[in-house]
Protein backbone atom coordinates (compact mmCIF):
# COMPACT_ATOMS: atom_id res chain seq x y z
CA UNK A 1 0.00 0.00 0.00
CA UNK A 2 1.08 3.22 -0.30
CA UNK A 3 1.50 6.17 2.04
CA UNK A 4 -1.46 7.58 2.99
CA UNK A 5 -1.53 11.29 3.38
CA UNK A 6 -3.13 12.76 6.24
CA UNK A 7 -5.54 15.30 5.27
CA UNK A 8 -5.87 18.59 7.74
CA UNK A 9 -8.31 20.92 8.35
CA UNK A 10 -6.60 24.56 7.09
CA UNK A 11 -8.83 27.03 8.14
CA UNK A 12 -8.16 30.42 6.04
CA UNK A 13 -9.13 34.08 5.78
CA UNK A 14 -12.08 33.12 3.22
CA UNK A 15 -13.35 30.57 5.53
CA UNK A 16 -13.14 33.11 8.43
CA UNK A 17 -14.81 35.83 6.77
CA UNK A 18 -17.52 33.68 5.32
CA UNK A 19 -18.39 32.92 9.49
CA UNK A 20 -18.35 36.52 10.22
CA UNK A 21 -21.03 37.59 7.27
CA UNK A 22 -23.41 34.74 8.28
CA UNK A 23 -22.84 35.81 12.17
CA UNK A 24 -23.54 40.10 10.53
CA UNK A 25 -26.83 38.47 8.81
CA UNK A 26 -28.00 37.32 12.26
CA UNK A 27 -27.50 40.21 13.97
CA UNK A 28 -28.99 42.62 11.09
CA UNK A 29 -31.91 40.31 11.54
CA UNK A 30 -32.31 40.47 15.12
CA UNK A 31 -32.13 44.32 14.83
CA UNK A 32 -34.31 44.60 11.70
CA UNK A 33 -37.13 43.23 13.64
CA UNK A 34 -36.73 43.99 17.63
CA UNK A 35 -34.62 47.57 17.91
CA UNK A 36 -36.24 48.97 14.39
CA UNK A 37 -39.83 47.76 14.95
CA UNK A 38 -39.89 49.38 18.44
CA UNK A 39 -38.23 52.59 16.70
CA UNK A 40 -40.94 52.74 14.29
CA UNK A 41 -43.39 52.11 16.51
CA UNK A 42 -42.35 54.86 18.94
CA UNK A 43 -42.19 57.35 16.36
CA UNK A 44 -46.06 56.76 15.82
CA UNK A 45 -46.91 56.82 19.51
CA UNK A 46 -49.40 60.06 20.43
CA UNK A 47 -50.71 61.37 23.57
CA UNK A 48 -53.99 59.97 24.52
CA UNK A 49 -56.27 60.10 27.80
CA UNK A 50 -57.83 56.89 29.11
CA UNK A 51 -61.02 57.72 30.81
CA UNK A 52 -61.66 55.39 33.51
CA UNK A 53 -64.15 54.93 36.29
CA UNK A 54 -64.52 52.68 39.78
CA UNK A 55 -67.30 52.12 40.72
CA UNK A 56 -68.24 50.98 44.79
CA UNK A 57 -65.09 52.16 46.37
CA UNK A 58 -64.28 52.65 49.76
CA UNK A 59 -63.11 55.63 51.95
CA UNK A 60 -59.74 54.72 51.89
CA UNK A 61 -59.23 53.99 48.27
CA UNK A 62 -60.54 57.52 47.24
CA UNK A 63 -58.08 58.99 49.77
CA UNK A 64 -55.12 57.13 47.38
CA UNK A 65 -56.72 58.48 44.27
CA UNK A 66 -56.36 61.84 45.46
CA UNK A 67 -52.78 61.48 47.00
CA UNK A 68 -51.96 59.95 43.38
CA UNK A 69 -53.17 62.58 41.78
CA UNK A 70 -51.65 65.52 44.12
CA UNK A 71 -48.33 64.29 44.97
CA UNK A 72 -46.34 67.16 43.52
CA UNK A 73 -43.19 64.59 42.54
CA UNK A 74 -44.61 63.22 39.77
CA UNK A 75 -45.23 60.02 41.85
CA UNK A 76 -48.59 60.04 40.02
CA UNK A 77 -48.00 57.35 37.59
CA UNK A 78 -50.06 54.27 37.00
CA UNK A 79 -48.59 50.98 36.29
CA UNK A 80 -50.41 47.83 35.56
CA UNK A 81 -50.45 45.49 38.43
CA UNK A 82 -47.57 43.41 37.72
CA UNK A 83 -45.66 46.89 38.88
CA UNK A 84 -43.37 46.96 36.20
CA UNK A 85 -45.27 47.75 32.84
CA UNK A 86 -46.27 52.00 33.35
CA UNK A 87 -49.62 52.95 31.83
CA UNK A 88 -49.68 56.81 32.23
CA UNK A 89 -50.11 59.42 34.99
CA UNK A 90 -53.13 60.14 36.92
CA UNK A 91 -54.51 63.91 36.19
CA UNK A 92 -58.25 64.00 37.05
CA UNK A 93 -60.32 62.53 39.27
CA UNK A 94 -63.74 62.68 40.61
CA UNK A 95 -65.02 61.40 43.43
CA UNK A 96 -69.23 61.24 44.50
CA UNK A 97 -70.18 59.11 47.12
CA UNK A 98 -72.78 56.66 46.19
CA UNK A 99 -76.58 57.38 46.31
CA UNK A 100 -78.99 55.34 48.65
CA UNK A 101 -82.01 55.06 46.65
CA UNK A 102 -85.43 54.52 48.48
CA UNK A 103 -87.92 52.09 46.39
CA UNK A 104 -91.82 52.16 46.45
CA UNK A 105 -92.79 48.73 46.68
CA UNK A 106 -89.67 46.68 46.65
CA UNK A 107 -87.71 45.67 43.77
CA UNK A 108 -90.55 46.34 41.26
CA UNK A 109 -91.44 49.50 42.56
CA UNK A 110 -90.69 52.91 41.73
CA UNK A 111 -87.86 55.13 43.20
CA UNK A 112 -89.25 57.63 45.55
CA UNK A 113 -86.40 59.24 46.54
CA UNK A 114 -82.02 58.99 45.59
CA UNK A 115 -80.13 61.37 48.19
CA UNK A 116 -76.16 60.86 48.79
CA UNK A 117 -75.70 59.90 52.61
CA UNK A 118 -74.18 61.83 54.82
CA UNK A 119 -70.51 62.69 53.87
CA UNK A 120 -69.06 64.24 56.79
CA UNK A 121 -70.11 61.66 59.39
CA UNK A 122 -70.40 58.62 57.43
CA UNK A 123 -67.00 59.29 54.97
CA UNK A 124 -65.49 56.00 56.58
CA UNK A 125 -68.62 53.87 55.95
CA UNK A 126 -70.09 54.34 52.36
CA UNK A 127 -69.43 53.63 49.09
CA UNK A 128 -67.69 56.14 46.52
CA UNK A 129 -67.69 55.93 42.95
CA UNK A 130 -64.53 57.35 40.91
CA UNK A 131 -63.47 58.87 37.37
CA UNK A 132 -60.42 60.09 36.00
CA UNK A 133 -58.50 60.50 33.56
CA UNK A 134 -55.29 58.81 32.97
CA UNK A 135 -53.15 59.60 30.18
CA UNK A 136 -50.50 57.81 28.56
CA UNK A 137 -48.98 57.21 25.10
CA UNK A 138 -50.46 54.81 22.47
CA UNK A 139 -51.69 54.55 19.04
CA UNK A 140 -54.42 53.13 16.66
CA UNK A 141 -53.17 50.55 15.16
CA UNK A 142 -53.79 50.57 11.19
CA UNK A 143 -54.72 47.41 10.76
CA UNK A 144 -57.11 46.67 13.60
CA UNK A 145 -58.44 50.52 14.41
CA UNK A 146 -57.94 49.37 17.83
CA UNK A 147 -55.89 51.29 20.31
CA UNK A 148 -52.60 50.01 21.48
CA UNK A 149 -51.04 51.48 24.41
CA UNK A 150 -47.42 52.07 24.04
CA UNK A 151 -47.77 50.37 20.78
CA UNK A 152 -48.45 46.65 21.99
CA UNK A 153 -51.16 46.63 24.72
CA UNK A 154 -54.72 46.58 23.47
CA UNK A 155 -57.34 48.50 25.62
CA UNK A 156 -60.66 49.40 24.52
CA UNK A 157 -63.61 50.87 26.47
CA UNK A 158 -65.49 48.29 28.37
CA UNK A 159 -62.02 46.81 29.22
CA UNK A 160 -61.33 46.02 33.25
CA UNK A 161 -57.82 46.37 34.21
CA UNK A 162 -55.75 45.86 37.22
CA UNK A 163 -53.29 49.07 38.38
CA UNK A 164 -51.19 50.25 41.00
CA UNK A 165 -49.70 53.41 41.95
CA UNK A 166 -47.82 54.53 44.80
CA UNK A 167 -50.39 54.73 47.09
CA UNK A 168 -52.49 51.83 46.12
CA UNK A 169 -54.62 49.17 44.06
CA UNK A 170 -57.15 49.58 41.60
CA UNK A 171 -59.52 48.36 39.73
CA UNK A 172 -60.61 49.75 36.67
CA UNK A 173 -63.38 49.68 33.82
CA UNK A 174 -62.11 51.73 31.00
CA UNK A 175 -64.86 54.01 29.61
CA UNK A 176 -63.32 56.00 26.87
CA UNK A 177 -59.88 56.53 24.84
CA UNK A 178 -59.39 59.78 23.09
CA UNK A 179 -56.09 61.92 21.60
CA UNK A 180 -55.15 64.77 23.89
CA UNK A 181 -52.25 67.46 23.67
CA UNK A 182 -50.62 66.51 27.01
CA UNK A 183 -47.22 65.07 27.25
CA UNK A 184 -46.33 62.40 28.29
Amino acid sequence: MGNETKRKLRINAFDILIVLLVIACVAGMIVRYTVLKDLGNAANLSSYYIEFKANSVNYSATEAFNATVDDTNKANWVYFADGMTKLGYLTVVDIVPEAVVHINGGAGGSIISAQYRDVVNDKEYITYNVSGKIVCEGMISPETEVFLLNGETKIAPGSVIEVQTKYGDFTLEVVKIEQSLAEV
